[in-house]
């Protein structure tokens, strides 16, 4: 896999013992992502979180040699992840499988967790350029802090045997430091996930208050594939939720919340129940902050695939309004899910920990 440079993005300018060293890894539902720096520029790298199994026959297999892709070999068929796994999904009439269903990684699924650590070492690069480095990173899913759950020890795991040391941050907080860089990480995140939708307060780059709320874009695919038969079938007639085809329709530009025909009652129903529900934890989070002084009220962002949807924005702030956070919110950002921003907030809230620590 080849390094991608990401867009051209604002960045804090280093500082402290740690700043400029550090790996920042996004494992999100839909996808892999790491960015760091190496030899003064950003440099990022993305896998697809999904995979497929091939029939283990000889034309799918004199195919892949040809095309010169990657596949590994199990019982039940010839496996091809990330990626690629998108790309010959569909022409092989094969199901795309998502790796980390509702954001968990299957415990019992021995060729998930092989795909698991293949796409995260294929994310980190050379193992040889990460020892000793500061991963920050999020994990679907993510507990309290202190708490675990058998996905993140995975992962963490993982990062420990590249040579890494893993510190995990929650989405929202990371989405947070990214939209406040000019802010003094000062502010209030809300990250719209496949699987969750997290939220944190951060304040001068450190998390006060936190909440997640286990429902996301996946919980609406399945109820589009539910509700209106989005299913791929096979030769031998099975059938097999088809969500890459629900995740295409979804980013259709055309796409909007406002729209009034069936699916598009779904969607807007869905993400309706998604903004309600992040708007009144806000409230909780609020409700419970405090300050040493008087403080100005928090600016807000809210980020993550829905963003970019057409009637997204007087969704939120109808729930937002709706949940008495008018005054008590100040400037309100949406921001479109950039492919980096997660990734590019993570290394802007590590740094912002060594600065303080070199303080």
């Amino acid at each position: 896999m080849s390094d991608v440079a990401p867009p051209t993005i604002p960045f804090a300018p280093p500082s402290g013992p740690l700043a400029g060293s550090d790996v920042a890894l996004d494992v999100g539902t839909t996808a892999f992502r790491t960015l760091r720096r190496e030899n003064g520029r950003l440099v990022g790298r993305r896998e697809a979180a999904a995979y497929t199994v091939l029939p283990r026959r000889p034309e799918p297999q004199r195919l892949l040699q040809t095309a010169g892709i990657a596949f590994s070999r199990c019982p039940s068929g010839l496996i091809v992840a990330g990626q690629a796994a998108i790309d010959v999904a569909a022409s092989f009439d094969a199901p795309l499988i998502p790796l980390l269903p509702k954001g968990e990684l299957p415990e019992s699924d021995p060729i998930a967790r092989q795909v698991a650590a293949m796409l995260l070492e294929a994310v980190l690069g050379p193992q040889d350029s990460l020892s000793g480095r500061v991963c920050a990173m999020t994990v679907p899913g993510s507990p309290a802090i202190g708490e675990t759950t058998p996905t993140l020890l995975f992962f963490t795991q993982l990062v420990q045997l590249a040579g890494l040391r893993p510190q995990v941050v929650h989405a929202g907080a990371a989405t947070a430091a990214a939209s406040f860089s000019d802010r003094s990480l000062r502010g209030l995140g809300v990250s719209i996930g496949a699987s969750h939708t997290d939220l944190a307060i951060i304040v001068r780059g450190y998390e006060t208050g936190w909440h997640r709320i286990p429902v996301g874009g996946d919980t609406i695919d399945a109820r589009l594939i539910e509700k209106h038969a989005a299913y791929l079938h096979n030769r031998h007639g099975e059938k097999f939720p088809d969500f890459l085809s629900v995740r295409e329709w979804k980013r259709n530009p055309e796409r909007s919340l406002l729209h009034r025909d069936p699916a598009g009652l779904t969607l807007a129903q869905g993400y309706g129940d998604v903004v309600l529900s992040a708007a009144q934890a806000a409230a909780d989070l609020l409700s419970r902050h405090c300050e040493v002084r008087t403080p100005t009220p928090l600016p807000c962002v809210v980020s993550g695939g829905p963003t970019a949807i057409a009637g997204f924005e007087p969704l939120w702030h109808q729930a937002i309004k709706g949940c008495g956070l008018t005054d008590r919110l100040g400037e309100l950002r949406i921001e479109p899910d950039a492919e980096y921003e997660t990734a590019r907030g993570l290394l802007l809230y590590t740094e912002a920990g060594a600065r303080a620590a070199a303080a």
